[in-house]
């Protein structure tokens, strides 16, 4: 994910290149603006092919990621209409949002997930990330409300993808309330 990419989430605040200073970091600039990009495309031509680029093969690859450049920017535009259309709404003054998932990989049956606190003002609070041997993705998203107690948080809002995880929070014997006190939720 370019500089540019984590502004707009708030991830970051700065969107410009932390290796030139000179432009914000989007795709086009990492792979072909920033001046350091000339020095890894020319050096890995001449590693892999034997040769320096002659004129002719410069500007057929060019063309060539021109198109899949214009095809990619239409895709990117539906896309982004569509994550507007979804976009994050912050929670009611004094309440904050976790957002979090979680994924399991079939082969290995490894699970990770991880999530993010945010306030009122849309201001990142803290965030998790998690790598578990063996469990379900929905223990994962779940961490989000353990991290959430941690830090004192008792008004919360959660959003997440997972219908048995939500499922549970809206029991009222959300795990038997052993961990979590019934009258601080």
């Amino acid at each position: 994910m370019t500089n540019v990419e984590r502004n707009k989430r708030g991830l970051l605040v700065d969107p410009r290149c932390l290796i030139c200073g000179l432009a914000d970091e989007t795709t086009i600039h990492v792979l072909h603006d920033c001046p350091h990009t000339r020095t890894v495309w020319e050096t890995n031509c001449i590693v892999f092919n034997g040769q320096p680029w002659t004129l002719v093969t410069i500007l057929q690859s060019a063309r060539a990621w021109a198109a899949s450049l214009k095809d990619s920017h239409q895709i990117a535009k539906q896309a982004n209409r569509q994550y507007k259309k979804g976009s994050w709404l912050p929670p009611s003054i004094g309440v904050f949002k976790l957002n979090s998932d979680g994924a399991m990989c079939i082969d290995d049956m490894e699970v990770g997930g991880g999530g993010v606190i945010r306030d009122s003002s849309e201001d990142w609070v803290t965030g998790y990330t998690r790598n578990i041997d063996r469990c379900t993705a929905y223990h994962t998203e779940l961490d989000g409300l353990e991290v959430a107690w941690k830090y004192g948080i008792r008004h919360l809002v959660v959003e997440l993808d997972n219908l048995e995880a939500v499922r549970q929070i809206n029991s009222p014997t959300l795990f038997k309330r052993k961990h979590y006190p019934q009258k601080n939720l």
